[in-house]
């Protein structure tokens, strides 16, 4: 099997945003995606080209930067538990209207700082190769990157488009990261049918709650625990696992070299 995921670095870098400036790139690239070339929000409600609300007091967030043109490529927030009220709900709580339940996890029994929601999963059109079915927010199969018209195509950059065919796991690390950094044992997501099959086949298995909501279009709505999640990565595609997890570094508390992890206290300072 080829290991596309060891190009990685070569072309792309994961920004855990950590200054009030990263975090409104990631917000401008939101409004990008969702109000300009998704038309889900109204562009109208932000004046300033920045897509924002109430959730991102209490998220971490994160960019993911191509190299050859220091462009946002991708970004993706994990909303923590409110610290000041606890038992304030989530986003997909909150759409639901009531707790989530599943079976074999019980939901309502889990303290409420290890579960956080992904969230604005969102890949700017010039990095996806068709425009996208919309799922937690979008997920990217793109094999090649549109080249700005005042730069040239390079080879490097011709390398990338054929290397690494999925940006949506390079945010997949990213969301890794953050829940190593805060102790989150368990992923709320509300995904289209078609981004469960995507991340399906790369041994990445949620489980759904209940039937189809309607929740900025047609979305599963799905849980996750974390640990079980990657030991089934592993299990299926260590290739994957390697890659999201930092060849296992995160799940020994060890971060690789890099920017400093925002975590919880950060993001409530």
């Amino acid at each position: 099997m080829v290991d596309h995921f060891s190009k990685f670095d070569q072309f792309f870098e994961i920004v855990l945003a950590s200054t009030e400036e990263q975090i409104t790139q990631g917000q401008r690239l939101r409004f990008q995606v969702f109000s300009l070339e998704r038309k889900i929000f109204n562009e109208d409600y932000y004046p300033a080209g920045i897509e924002c609300d109430a959730y991102d007091g209490r998220s971490v967030h994160s960019i993911l930067r191509h190299l050859a043109t220091g462009q946002p490529a991708a970004t993706v927030r994990l909303v923590l538990s409110d610290n000041n009220s606890p038992d304030e709900g989530f986003p997909l709580e909150k759409q639901l209207q009531c707790p989530l339940y599943f079976e074999d996890i019980d939901i309502r029994s889990l303290p409420r700082s290890s579960i956080a929601e992904i969230s604005r999963f969102a890949i700017s059109k010039q990095f996806r190769h068709r425009a996208p079915d919309e799922c937690f927010g979008y997920y990217d199969t793109e094999r090649r990157v549109s080249t700005p018209p005042d730069q040239p195509i390079k080879n490097q950059r011709v390398e990338s488009r054929r290397s690494f065919p999925h940006i949506s796991l390079g945010l997949l690390k990213a969301i890794v990261q953050m829940s190593a950094a805060n102790n989150v044992q368990y992923w709320y997501a509300a995904m289209e049918p078609s981004l469960i099959r995507l991340l399906s086949s790369f041994g990445v298995q949620f489980h759904m709650l209940g039937p189809i909501i309607d929740y900025v279009g047609k979305r599963q709505p799905c849980i996750a625990s974390v640990e079980k999640l990657l030991a089934g990565v592993a299990k299926e595609r260590p290739d994957v696992w390697r890659f999201i997890t930092d060849d296992g570094n995160l799940l020994r508390g060890q971060m690789a070299a890099g920017p400093e992890v925002p975590s919880r206290a950060a993001a409530d300072s």
